[in-house]
C-alpha cells in the first residue's frame, strides 16, 4: 500500500509546483504610510469635499 501514496504524493508535488510556477509573485504588505500616500493624501491633504485634514486634532 506504499506505493499508491507515494504515487499520489509524487503526483501532488508535481501539479503543486506546477501551479506556484505560473503565479503572479505574491504582493508585499503596504505600510500606512504607503496607502495613504497613495490613495488617502489626495483629499486629506487638501481638505476636498470636506475631508478631515491630517494632523487637524480639531476634526
Amino acid at each position: 500500500m506504499k506505493l499508491p501514496q507515494l504515487t499520489l504524493l509524487r503526483s501532488t508535488s508535481l501539479v503543486a509546483a506546477v501551479c506556484l510556477a505560473g503565479a503572479p509573485a505574491l504582493a508585499q504588505p503596504k505600510t500606512g504610510e504607503s496607502v495613504y500616500r497613495s490613495v488617502c493624501m489626495a483629499c486629506h491633504d487638501t481638505g476636498v469635499a470636506h475631508a478631515p485634514k491630517k494632523g487637524d486634532a480639531a476634526a
